[in-house]
């Protein structure tokens, strides 16, 4: 994970660095509920066809990864992750940042410019 620093050209220092959703957090998201099938027909053997308990169901990633950036009590996303974006310079990260979306944080919602 790539991390920077930079000043904008008011003199605000804003930290950058990569978010990658992890798999434990996305299961944490979307949580799948185990529900034993009660039919008349049911086999009383065990049936992985029938047996919801041993299916596995993956979900694929909900969000992909984002730059965050953050400066005081600010904080910006932008997603996609820009290619090579750690190799840009205090003026290419600045045009970055600005293109980010506003993003709410506890004490603060999130202000979108008109």
């Amino acid at each position: 994970m790539s991390y920077r620093r930079f000043h904008d050209s008011e003199g605000t220092l804003w930290r950058v660095w990569e978010v990658v959703p992890q798999v434990d957090r996305r299961r944490a998201i979307r949580r799948v509920r185990v529900v034993k099938i009660y039919h008349r027909d049911r086999r009383v053997l065990p049936d992985r066809r029938l047996d919801m308990r041993r299916s596995r169901l993956f979900f694929p990633p909900t969000e992909s990864a984002w730059l965050c950036f953050e400066a005081d009590s600010r904080k910006r996303r932008l997603t996609p992750i820009p290619a090579r974006w750690y190799l840009e310079d205090d003026a290419g990260l600045e045009r970055l940042c600005d293109a980010a979306e506003p993003q709410a944080t506890a004490d603060r919602p999130a202000i979108v410019p008109a």
